[in-house]
């Protein structure tokens, strides 16, 4: 028996949905979709405590140097969501174009930036660091799971959890 996934496009539909939900605990799974055996595992992971999952899709324009990059990046929207309904996600999070068009507002980082990758990907953490922070304002999950393949942006969202103060434990699954 699967459960329906209900699909979020505005904060304001996220915020209702979690009011909705009770008890409200949430393993939160940030995406940008083209969803594989990596985040198949996260899921699974986090569906072992019984709170909600919920997972975002969001190919995020802040953390991609070159806009080809961007448009070439890989999308399979309906066959995630398939997978996602398969999986009994609770609440899927497809922000709209408006989440951030406007954001002229980035997170600085300090020297975790100039290390490992980072030296090579001139503004992908704070990027990255940006929509996190998004996404914890909005969702305000218990526990975020994060994959080990992407060690240094781990440390990144670890760095904006303690540095604005988020109770958010975060949770990471070595890399399938």
């Amino acid at each position: 028996l699967l459960m329906k996934t209900l699909i979020l496009r505005n904060r304001f539909e996220v915020e209702k949905a979690l009011t909705l939900s009770k008890p409200r605990k949430i393993n939160f799974i940030p995406t940008m979709g083209n969803l594989h055996d990596g985040h198949f595992e996260l899921i699974k992971r986090a569906k072992k405590n019984r709170n909600i999952n919920f997972v975002s899709i969001y190919v995020n324009p802040l953390q991609f140097n070159d806009k080809k990059d961007l448009d070439n990046y890989p999308r399979s929207l309906c066959r995630d969501l398939k997978y996602l309904e398969e999986l009994g996600v609770g609440m899927v999070y497809l922000p709209e174009k408006g989440f951030n068009l406007n954001n002229t507002s980035t997170i600085q980082l300090g020297e975790i930036v100039n290390k490992l990758c980072g030296k090579n990907r001139k503004g992908h953490f704070e990027g990255v660091a940006t929509i996190i922070l998004k996404f914890l304002l909005i969702i305000k999950p218990e526990q975020i799971f994060l994959g080990e393949k992407d060690f240094q942006q781990i440390l990144v969202i670890r760095k904006v959890i303690k540095d604005f103060n988020f109770d958010v434990k975060v949770k990471t699954v070595p890399t399938i």
